[in-house]
């Protein structure tokens, strides 16, 4: 059995001086105060130690305020707010986030699935896609090298709901050839993206 794990993260986008948090939903459990999700970086981006002080603070803590943030790295506001914008521009920052935690407050299933395609001819994996895309179920869809396809998170109230979504998409010839179900059954580590080490070398 194979299911999808539904992810904690909520986007949301941060206001003046610290964020809002206009359109609150019910369940809106802040575990840090928010997230920033960095793309790939191009090797054509040079980047200096203010940036990687910016990157650094604001994975931490993505609601702090302008004046706090160019204190933080001793700069003046304008300076530091334009080295924000450019790093969003780039696509490094990707949008700010809300990291929840449903632990204990909400019966849901995680489920991780391995996926393998029948076919691999671009209208079939394209499809595929697709449906992943589509999914409500579905946080998280990896494709990957190796001994499967696809990996896939989803999320659902129970194991029966999962399975129902499995044999959905199993009726839906979606050219699955086989997969496998792994139900988490307690997060030992979950953090959100960092400013990976290596950045460093390169400031």
């Amino acid at each position: 059995m194979i299911g999808a794990l539904r992810s904690a993260h909520i986007d949301s986008v941060t206001g003046e001086e610290g964020g809002s948090r206009r359109g609150t939903p019910v369940f809106w459990l802040y575990s840090r105060p928010a997230i920033i999700v960095f793309s790939h970086i191009s090797p054509m981006l040079k980047l200096d130690r203010y940036d990687i002080a910016i990157l650094r603070i604001l994975a931490h803590d993505g609601r702090i305020t302008k004046s706090h943030l160019a204190e933080e790295i001793n700069l003046s506001v304008s300076p530091t707010w334009e080295r924000v914008r450019r790093l969003e521009d780039e696509g490094i920052i990707r949008g700010y986030r809300a990291e929840l935690d449903w632990t204990g407050r909400l019966n849901i299933s995680l489920i991780i699935v391995e996926v393998t395609l029948a076919r691999h001819t671009a209208h079939d994996m394209q499809r595929f896609e697709t449906r992943m895309l589509n999914a409500p179920e579905v946080s998280h869809c990896y494709a990957t090298g190796g001994g499967v396809d696809y990996v896939i998170h989803v999320v659902t109230r129970s194991i029966d709901e999962y399975q129902r979504f499995i044999d959905s998409m199993l009726i839906e010839n979606l050219g699955i050839e086989r997969y496998f179900t792994y139900i988490v059954t307690k997060t030992i580590k979950q953090i959100p993206a960092t400013v990976p080490g290596w950045l460093l070398e390169t400031a």
